[in-house]
């Protein structure tokens, strides 16, 4: 409970607010009645995380480069695991105190199962979504490594990076 004290700590100190709610755990709580279109949180744009702060980092630049064999469609996902795997260990980033309250169970997330769990679903259309998620995320991941300074990441790193980012954004 502590490391959300932290995270709401941290966002009071750059002008979020919180009205008629209070955090507690993952759980936000009503203090007081609601009325229809009243605001209950604002988070100033200084607090958030963006595609551009990956983009702008050591290895979002690299990757800018190799763009043309990035697809679309994920391309925002890849820049934001990017931020996360640099900065997730930094305590003097901003956004430590928001990394520190991801989940730790990976069990959540597909890509993740072993090859019998996802056998189980065989013949369903989930079983080929969670392959072809596993194979984008394999490609992604190939063209990371090649980037300058790259090091100690490995596959089940940048995958739990990519499944947290996607399970937020």
């Amino acid at each position: 409970m502590e490391q959300f004290a932290a995270l709401e700590s941290a966002l009071l100190a750059r002008g979020a607010v919180f009205s008629k709610v209070r955090i507690a755990g993952r759980k936000l709580i009503t203090t007081s009645e609601l009325k229809e279109g009243e605001v209950l949180i604002s988070i100033p744009l200084s607090c958030c995380i963006t595609s551009d702060m990956g983009r702008d980092t050591p290895w979002g630049a690299a990757l800018s480069e190799r763009t043309d064999t990035l697809g679309d469609e994920f391309r925002d996902q890849v820049y934001l695991a990017v931020y996360y795997l640099q900065f997730r260990d930094k305590k003097e980033c901003f956004h430590h105190p928001y990394f520190k309250v991801f989940p730790k169970n990976r069990d959540d997330f597909p890509v993740f199962w072993s090859a019998s769990q996802i056998e189980a679903l065989h013949g369903s259309s989930i079983q080929a979504s969670i392959e072809g998620l596993q194979e984008c995320l394999k490609r992604e991941y190939a063209m990371l490594s090649r980037c300058e300074g790259f090091r100690g990441i490995t596959l089940d790193d940048f995958k739990w990076a990519r499944m947290l980012i996607s399970s937020r954004a």
